[in-house]
C-alpha cells in the first residue's frame, strides 16, 4: 500500500488522476513484471493499463522508475542502519557488533543515515527530474510536465518507505517463526528488517536475476547463519513462496473484480465501436 499510494501521488502531481482501483490493479499486475530479466516489463505493464486515463509513456516510465528507486534508496538506508543487527552472526562481520551493542551509537548512526538520505534525495531529485524531462522532449513525448514535480515529494516518499521496510522485516520474522522452534521475540525485529533489506536490495541490484531469484536467497541464507542449516533453507523457501503466492493471489482477486467494475473505473480498454456503413 505505501508503494501504491506514493506512485499515485506522483501521477496526480503530474496531471494524471486515475481512480484508486485501477491504480492498485495496474501496480499489482505490473509488479509481476519483475520476474522478467531487466525488470523493464514493470514499466510497460503499468503504463499500458493506465493509458486510458491519460498516462503517457514518458510519465509512466518516470513515475515507475522514481517510485522504485525511492523505495530502494530507503532500503539501502535501512541496510546502513540495521546491518549491525542483521550481520551479528555472520562470519567476518563481527566488527559491526559494536554498533549493535551500543544503542546510543547505533541510534546516532541511524539518524545520520536517515538525514543524509533525505538531504541527498532533496538535492538530487530535481536533477533527475530535469534529465528525465529533457529525454522525454527528445522522444516527442514531453511538454515540461515533469518539471512540475514538487521538490519535497521524493524525500517524503523516502521517509514513508523507511517505515515500509519494517513490514518486509516482519514478513521475514514470521517466516522464521513458522518453521523454527522458539519464542517469537520482538527484539529481533531490527535483525529481521536488516536481513530483509540486504537480501531484497541485493536481489534488485542483480538485474540479470528475474525478481532477484538466487541472489536474494543466497544473501538470506548467509544472514540466517544463526539457524540450523536445514531450517535456514526452509525459511528462505517459505519467505519467497509466501511473497510469490501473495502476489499471485491479490493479482487474481483484483483482475476478477476488474471484470465487474463499470468501464470508467476499470483498467480494461473498451473496444472501439465500428462506424455505420
Amino acid at each position: 500500500f505505501p508503494s501504491i499510494w506514493f506512485w499515485r501521488w506522483l501521477l496526480v502531481e503530474l496531471g494524471v488522476n486515475p481512480p484508486w482501483f485501477p491504480t492498485a490493479h495496474s501496480y499489482l499486475v505490473g509488479h509481476l513484471g519483475k520476474y522478467v530479466p531487466g525488470k523493464a516489463t514493470v514499466i510497460v505493464i503499468r503504463t499500458a493499463m493506465l493509458r486510458k486515463f491519460g498516462l503517457r509513456p514518458a510519465v509512466g516510465a518516470f513515475t515507475v522508475t522514481t517510485e522504485t528507486l525511492t523505495y530502494m534508496a530507503a532500503g539501502l538506508a535501512t541496510v546502513a542502519m540495521l546491518a549491525p543487527y542483521a550481520s551479528a552472526n555472520v562470519p567476518h562481520m563481527e566488527w559491526l557488533r559494536t554498533l549493535a551493542e551500543r544503542p546510543l551509537l547505533g541510534l546516532a548512526v541511524a539518524l545520520g543515515v536517515a538525514v543524509t538520505g533525505i538531504v541527498g534525495l532533496s538535492l538530487t531529485s530535481r536533477q533527475f527530474v530535469h534529465l528525465a524531462s529533457r529525454m522525454a522532449e527528445r522522444r516527442g513525448d514531453g511538454d515540461g510536465v515533469l518539471e512540475h514535480l514538487p521538490w519535497y515529494l521524493v524525500p517524503s516518499g523516502f521517509v514513508l518507505f523507511l517505515a515500509a521496510w519494517w513490514i518486509q522485516g516482519l514478513g521475514l520474522g514470521l517466516a522464521i517463526r513458522a518453521v523454527s522452534p522458539g519464542d517469537f521475540a520482538w527484539g529481533d525485529w531490527p535483525r529481521w528488517t536488516g536481513a530483509a533489506a540486504i537480501a531484497m536490495v541485493g536481489g534488485f541490484v542483480a538485474l540479470f536475476a528475474p525478481g532477484g531469484l538466487g541472489v536474494r536467497e543466497a544473501l538470506t541464507l548467509a544472514l540466517l547463519s544463526n539457524l540450523e542449516p536445514g531450517a535456514a533453507v526452509l525459511v528462505t523457501v517459505v519467505w519467497r513462496a509466501a511473497s510469490l503466492v501473495g502476489e499471485l493471489v491479490y493479482t487474481a482477486v483484483f483482475t476478477l473484480v476488474d471484470r465487474v467494475l463499470p468501464g470508467d473505473l476499470s483498467t480494461r480498454v473498451e473496444p472501439a465501436s465500428t462506424p455505420p456503413s
